[in-house]
């Protein structure tokens, strides 16, 4: 699960809990949160989804310019969050045309 954080310039999130990876040389486990911020500029596309396995679970696909993608999960209000990025998404995009 992440948080999300959307401005007039940029979306970013962060994991909620930190996640396991193998320290430098293999000998032990660190945890670290994760963080992206992506400027709305390189952002194409926020698609609202849902997990073919679990319908009732809602989803946000974020895709860049470059076409990597960044799935978000989890939302107090979902229908919220989806209108805020495509707002955000439109109204940016506007403004460069």
């Amino acid at each position: 699960m992440e948080v999300m954080y959307l401005s007039t310039a940029r979306v970013a999130f962060r994991s909620d809990t930190p996640l396991s990876y193998e320290a430098a040389g293999g000998d032990r486990t660190e945890w670290s949160y994760y963080k992206v911020a992506i400027p709305l500029h390189r952002l194409r596309a926020a698609t609202p989804s849902a997990s073919n396995l679990k319908p009732a679970e809602k989803l946000i696909q974020l895709v860049s310019v470059e076409n990597h993608e960044f799935w978000l999960m989890g939302f107090v209000n979902y229908n919220s969050a989806v209108m805020h990025l495509q707002e955000a998404l439109s109204g940016f995009h506007n403004l460069q045309a």
